[in-house]
């Protein structure tokens, strides 16, 4: 019964996470294009048959979907696009009724492409093509750019909803029963003084020396608890982490309780959180392996929501942060069907003074299924061979 509560509530969890990414996502487009006034005929959440009808405005309706994996806002005059995308992916409605069946082969994508053209031609003065590039594109961004300030805003939140760390020491405050610490002779209650002779500042300094040093052996000065000093010689063991080996050697360093803080404090440390992670994400496209080790999909998330939950405290919030912030970022790699895609595209319209045509409208958005679609194996084929992954 445990394992399947257990089961049950980091499913629960994935899903929540997942709708809130997409809830803060999908609110910065019908955010700024309610601000501009243009007409949005739906907000809603995940795919599928309508479940619930959550309000209406007038002009908006507001459900939830039979899906949960997802959601979208319909903002008029961008028929055209969007009739399109729901061709190409399956969607689409029939194009003729059934007393026009012999006239069916006439209805071709070129015909439906003229007709959606039409509609934007005479859409509503309030749709979304109707509208100046500037404003078109900053609805666009919006989402984008409401992902990244939810992640911004989660780590600022987490001094102040579960406080702050104090700095890891090098006193050891866990050992793992048969690993290389222990059979060299290293206790619960020993601090690392110096490792190979150089004096350690801190707990991490002690764990990024033992990670860079995999088969290699160190020469650990420790004080007991006691004050005595001793020396032991430990070689770390090899192991695969995110497509590199580290070392590891089955201690856990002492890290103080954490220790609530006030906003201004919470706020600071989302500052450097998010610094951090920033400089981390640059790294990752230093090398075409790292791109491929740092790739994750659904699988991936998954099991990272399992381990979040596991550990619990501020590791759920920290998983949001960190995918709300990549979902931001991959929205602006200029892809078709992406946000980036959209923006490109606009950029494109304001350089030459007109808009694509349908037909090249089209086109477009074939290039870009295929490069998602190129995308989604590429990730799922990370995820299963992850899982069978040695280490």
């Amino acid at each position: 019964m445990d394992v399947a509560v257990a089961g049950l509530q980091k499913i629960l969890t994935f899903v929540v996470i997942f709708a809130v990414l997409v809830f803060f996502h999908e609110l910065g487009h019908f955010w700024l294009a309610k601000l501009f006034r243009m007409r949005v005929d739906e907000f809603a959440l995940g795919f599928g048959p309508r479940l619930l009808r959550v309000g209406f405005d007038g002009q908006t309706e507001y459900n939830i979907r039979a899906v949960p994996l997802g959601g979208f806002v319909r903002i008029a005059g961008m028929d055209i696009e969007d009739a399109a995308e729901r061709r190409l992916t399956g969607t689409a409605p029939a194009a003729a009724p059934k007393e026009h069946a012999e006239n069916s082969t006439e209805t071709t994508n070129a015909v439906l492409m003229q007709q959606e053209a039409a509609e934007v031609d005479q859409a509503d003065p309030n749709g979304f093509n109707s509208r100046p590039i500037y404003q078109r594109f900053l609805v666009i961004l919006a989402g984008p750019v409401f992902s990244v300030f939810l992640g911004w805003l989660a780590f600022c939140s987490i001094g102040a909803i579960y406080g702050e760390r104090g700095p890891v020491t090098t006193r050891i405050a866990a050992v793992t029963a048969g690993d290389v610490a222990e059979r060299a002779g290293l206790k619960v209650g020993d601090t690392v003084v110096a490792i190979d002779g150089k004096p350690l500042e801190d707990g991490i300094s002690m764990v990024m020396a033992i990670r860079g040093s995999a088969g290699k052996p160190l020469r650990f000065t420790l004080r007991d608890q006691a004050g005595a000093r001793r020396e032991v010689t430990v070689t770390p063991r090899t192991e695969r982490e995110g497509g590199a080996s580290v070392g590891k050697i089955g201690i856990s360093p002492y890290a103080p309780p954490l220790r609530r803080v006030g906003l201004a404090r919470s706020f600071a440390l989302g500052n450097e959180q998010l610094t951090e992670w920033l400089q981390q994400f640059a790294a990752i496209f230093s090398s075409a392996r790292r791109v491929k080790d740092s790739l994750g999909g659904p699988i991936a998330i998954f099991q990272a929501t399992g381990q979040a939950v596991d550990a619990g405290g501020p590791v759920p919030l920290l998983l949001l942060a960190n995918l709300s912030l990549s979902i931001g970022l991959f929205n602006l790699l200029p892809i078709p069907m992406l946000d980036g895609g959209h923006l490109a595209l606009l950029t494109l319209e304001g350089v030459r003074g007109r808009k694509l045509t349908a037909e090249q409208t089209q086109r477009v958005l074939v290039t870009g299924l295929a490069i998602i679609a190129f995308l989604f194996v590429w990730v799922m084929f990370n995820d299963i061979t992850r899982l069978f992954r040695p280490g």
